[in-house]
Formats: C-alpha cells, sequence, structure tokens
C-alpha cells in the first residue's frame, strides 16, 4: 500500500517549503511528493531542489501557468501510488497524517474511494481558529450535493485509480473542490479516520467580510447547474430534498456576501428561507465570539471559530503544532 501527497503552487515558495517540510516530518514517510508548478517565480524549483539531500523522493513539475486546474490535473496524471493526498501549497499536513492512513487503509473494503479527516482552519493574524469536526453520516454524495459535509481535498486521502479515471480538472471554472467530490463520489463509498488530518493556513489580511461581491453566488449557481443530474442519484426518486437544501443553502451565501446590494435579485428565495438569510448576514460577527467557551460557541456552516487561546485549551497538542509552523513572512 502507497500513499503520495501532490501540491499545486503559485509564487508563494516561503509557503511552500512549509507544506514539503509537514511531509519531512511525518512520522512514516509519503510514496512521494509531486510539486506542481503553475506560476513565474524561480524561487519555487529552488526551494524544492533544496530538499535533494532528504531521504523523500519530490518531484518537481511544471503546468500552464496561472492554472490551478491544470496543475491539479498534471499532479494526478504522474502519480504512481495507490491513494493520494492533494496538499494546498499554503497548508499543512499533521505529523501523523500518513502512518495513520496507511494502517486504516489496510484495513477498509475495496468499494471505499475516499477517507476524510477532521481540519483545522487557521488565521495567524488575528490569532483564531475554525474547528471543523466532519460527521460520518455526511460524508457522502447527498451532502456534497448539499454542500455539506466534506472539508477540502488536504482533509481526505483518495484512491489514485478513481482521481485518474474522474477528475473532473479538465473542466472550465467552478469550484474544483465541489468538481471533485461530485465526479468521484459516484463510484464509490466515503469514510472517517475519526482523527485530525491537516492544518488549513486562512490567514487573510482585512475583514472577512465580502460585502457585494457576486463571485461566491455567480459560483454556487454553476455548481448547482453542472450537476443538478446527480441529484435524483443521490436523493431518489427526484431530488427535491437537494433542491430544497440547495436553495436554503444558497440564501445564506445571498446573506453572507451581497446583503443588500444585490439582495433583492433573490427576493423570493429570501421570504422562503429568513432565517438562513440572516444566519448569513451574522456569520460575519463570528470573529467576535471567538472569546466563548468550545461548547458556547455557535456552529455556521460547519465549523465552530474559537480564539488561539481556546483552542490552545481545548487541543493543546495540535495548538503545539501551530505554532510549530507559524511563518513570519508568506512570500
Amino acid at each position: 500500500m502507497t500513499l503520495s501527497v501532490f501540491i499545486p503552487t503559485y509564487n508563494r515558495p516561503a509557503l511552500l517549503r512549509r507544506a514539503i517540510q509537514s511531509c519531512l516530518d511525518q512520522t512514516t514517510l509519503p510514496e512521494e511528493i509531486i510539486v506542481v508548478d503553475n506560476g513565474t517565480n524561480p524561487q519555487t524549483r529552488a526551494v524544492v531542489e533544496s530538499f535533494s539531500g532528504t531521504p523523500l523522493v519530490i518531484r518537481y513539475l511544471t503546468s500552464p501557468l496561472f492554472n490551478f486546474r491544470a496543475a491539479l490535473s498534471t499532479g494526478i496524471s504522474n502519480l504512481k501510488s495507490d491513494w493520494a493526498i492533494n496538499l494546498d501549497d499554503d497548508d499543512f499536513l499533521l505529523p501523523w497524517r500518513i502512518e495513520n492512513d496507511l494502517k486504516l487503509l489496510q484495513t477498509i473494503p475495496n468499494d471505499v474511494i475516499l477517507v476524510a479527516h477532521h481540519f483545522a482552519r487557521v488565521d495567524y493574524k488575528n490569532e483564531v481558529v475554525w474547528v471543523h469536526e466532519l460527521d460520518q453520516e455526511k460524508i457522502n454524495l447527498f451532502h456534497v450535493l448539499a454542500f455539506e459535509g466534506l472539508g477540502p481535498p488536504a482533509s481526505t486521502t483518495i484512491r489514485t485509480n478513481l482521481l485518474k479515471a474522474h477528475h473532473p480538472f479538465d473542466l472550465g471554472e467552478g469550484n474544483s473542490d465541489y468538481d471533485l467530490y461530485c465526479s468521484i463520489l459516484p463510484h464509490g463509498k466515503s469514510m472517517m479516520a475519526d482523527s485530525y488530518g491537516y492544518i488549513m493556513d486562512d490567514t487573510r489580511t482585512g475583514l472577512r467580510r465580502t460585502d457585494g461581491n457576486t463571485g461566491p453566488v455567480d459560483r454556487f449557481k454553476l455548481q448547482m447547474e453542472r450537476y443538478k443530474h446527480l441529484l435524483p442519484i443521490a436523493d431518489p426518486p427526484d431530488g427535491e430534498r437537494l433542491r430544497s437544501k440547495q436553495e436554503r443553502l444558497m440564501t445564506f451565501f445571498v446573506g453572507k456576501h451581497l446583503f443588500n446590494k444585490a439582495a433583492k435579485n433573490y427576493f423570493s428565495m429570501i421570504v422562503r428561507h429568513p432565517i438562513m438569510f440572516l444566519m448569513g448576514m451574522v456569520s460575519h460577527l463570528r470573529p467576535y465570539m471567538s472569546f466563548l467557551p468550545l461548547r458556547l460557541t455557535p456552529k455556521i456552516h460547519g465549523a465552530r471559530q474559537i480564539s488561539f487561546e481556546q483552542f490552545s485549551r481545548n487541543y493543546p497538542e495540535l495548538m503545539t503544532i501551530v505554532e510549530k509552523y507559524r511563518l513570519t513572512s508568506n512570500g
């Protein structure tokens, strides 16, 4: 049983170095790392070459510039292992991830094609953490089509043959995470590892509010249309429950991203789901709730936001790792 990691990267050599180092810090090393460079910074290749003396095989590949989906496709087509992890260049694996995966993968049924892990998103600048603890009952096609259940691809370990056969990255624009799950989950089952697998560095500048930004709402509409043929498969006989859940979440995104600027275009939907619209609006207040104890923190769209202090008290081992991989520069 073999497991590899592939990392698409774009002009972020310092972050890439951390991502690769997290693979080297594993208690059991992966089969190899594939780095796919779709940027223009010469330091990217230099970072990869700086690891040449390590016991880990690291391959450096290039793909068309500024094309993230092409980088994903290049990484997948070059995989040689049985299983794979798609790690973004700004994130990092927890040190037990590969060892735990390999132990679990030896025991699972042949029809399991995806193993999911809990994960945390960290904002180093504002010192807050979003805790994502997944639910075994929700890591399936039904809940993916409802835009819930699974986290980003780095929180999953996927059979390579399924990735090669069914990956969606030759399609045009869209949400690459959602495209991936909708493309492979019809072909097998998924299961929970019941452990934390990686940390997503979600450090940003400024407020997290995207008032007036129609992009997320437009992408949501695109995904709903692209995979509407799967609704009756995931929700027999006609997919009506799923359509209702999608509309509710759409209303949440309208509240979160549009507020009053374009919300009038979705008036009838807001009337049907006013609570979801309000939840979207108040989701921007979560940074001001991070001082609350974990059990009192509201769970919005699958995550609870807490302060570094709260995270340290509730997850001391994870906090130690988060601090270990803190960067002084994201260049």
